[in-house]
């Protein structure tokens, strides 16, 4: 488990290995050009701004205890990659 949580962190936080996801990942889709501006709107939303509760969780981040800021940390990515997924989803709902 922690080995998947440091692979997504190093692919989240690394610009160059997110394309190459968004390379493979337009490949498995076809490799067509219809499907990079889908992707992209995927990024986008992955590396976009912070909601108001995110701001507010990180923020309290440094008073909190070693243990409870990893669980917080690992809670936000997860929170992130849900919102990808449904957006993902709702992608693939629109061209069905």
């Amino acid at each position: 488990m922690d080995d998947l949580q440091e692979t997504l962190n190093a692919i989240l936080n690394d610009p160059k290995q997110m394309e190459e996801l968004t390379q493979m990942a337009s490949g498995l889709l076809g490799g067509g050009e219809s499907s990079m501006p889908e992707l992209g709107g995927l990024m986008k939303s992955l590396n976009g701004p912070p909601s108001n509760t995110q701001k507010l969780l990180t923020a309290m981040e440094p008073f909190l205890k070693p243990g409870k800021r990893e669980k917080l940390s690992r809670a936000l990515r997860i929170a992130k990659l849900a919102s990808v997924a449904e957006l993902a989803l709702q992608e693939q709902e629109g061209d069905l």
